[in-house]
Formats: structure tokens, sequence, C-alpha cells
């Protein structure tokens, strides 16, 4: 009976080792495939990042001034000059914001995502709650567009929250903020463009 059960628990370690395998091989090649459909996009390697499971990408090309969000169906071309605000939301609730319509200080709410590094490169005006565990993690792009006015983009969407010092939360943490941060840079340009045109 003993060499029964542990049997099925060496086949049951084996099966769940197969199937991580297997996905990781499938998020590798939807990855490659996103790639391949962006490829005359003019961004670098350190330009693009991809969201939650490697099935959506943003990228960013400064010569060209455009941001690209891309899945496997999908490609959306952003002008510098198009984009109103960016905004970080976890778990639905908005960290931290930029916009080109009012842009008030404030380093607080960077500092919640991840202490004194994100108070210097955190965010402006938003609601501030601190919380040890993250769910879900979103950079919300609102761009002047009728079409598709918002555009989210998924760093993390977890079933169940997850201590914000586990490995995939913290990478989850530095890229959103790192593309916060971007897209907050572009906005403060459009607005000097606007101040002095």
């Amino acid at each position: 009976m003993m060499g029964w059960l542990v049997l099925f628990i060496i086949c049951l370690i084996v099966f769940f080792a197969w199937i991580k395998h297997i996905t990781k091989d499938i998020e590798t090649g939807t990855a490659q495939k996103i790639k391949d459909k962006v490829e005359h996009f003019n961004f670098s390697r350190e330009r693009y990042t991809f969201g939650v499971g490697t099935n959506i990408l943003i990228g960013i090309d400064e010569p060209n001034q455009k941001i690209i969000v891309a899945s496997m169906t999908n490609q959306i071309y952003i002008n510098f000059s198009d984009i109103l605000e960016s905004e970080i939301i976890q778990d639905d609730i908005s960290i931290s914001k930029t916009s080109r319509s009012s842009q008030i200080g404030g380093a607080v709410a960077g500092g919640l995502l991840a202490g004194g590094v994100g108070a210097i490169v955190g965010g402006l005006s938003g609601k501030t709650e601190s919380t040890t565990r993250i769910k879900k993690l979103n950079l919300k792009i609102v761009v002047d567009s009728l079409s598709q006015p918002v555009i989210y983009m998924p760093f993390l969407s977890e079933l169940s929250p997850l201590p914000k010092e586990q490995k995939r939360v913290a990478q989850a943490i530095e890229d959103i903020q790192h593309w916060h941060s971007l897209l907050s840079v572009v906005i403060n340009r459009n607005n000097k463009v606007v101040k002095e045109g």
C-alpha cells in the first residue's frame, strides 16, 4: 500500500513539472510571436517589457516618439503627443497618477509600492493605501482616441494576494514603476510643448 502511495506522489510531481515546462514553452513561443509581429518597431531590448504571462508587450520608440502595446491579435501604436494619462492601479485602487490636465506633485504614492526608491521615481497624486500583499497590478494609459481611449497593461494578476517581497511581485512592481515613470516623462514633455507653444 505504501509503495503505491509513493509511486502516486512521484507521478503527481512529474506531472506538475511537465505542465510547468509545457506552459513555459507556450509562453516563450507566444512572446516570440508578439515580438515578430512588431519587429519593424524601433525599440531595443531594454525598451520593452512583457506583461502578465508574456501575452502582451509594451515598448517605446523614442526616435519616432511612439509607444506600442501589442498582443497576438492587436497592435496599438500611440504617439507621445496622444498620451493623456498614466496610472498605476493596485488591486482596483489608484496608487499613482500623472496626467496632462493636472500635475500635483507628491512622492507619497510611489513610496507605497517600493519604499524610498518608489518615492523618488514614484507617482503623483492618487489615493494612498499601503498593503503588504498584492493580487493585481495594472498600468492604465489614457490616450487621445475615440476608438480606444483607455488601454490596460497588466503587470500582475494572481488568484490570491502575494507578498510584495516575492520575486514575481517585486519584478512586477519594478516594471510598472519604470513604465509609469517613462510615460510621466512623456506627459511632462508634452505639457512643456503646450505651454511653450
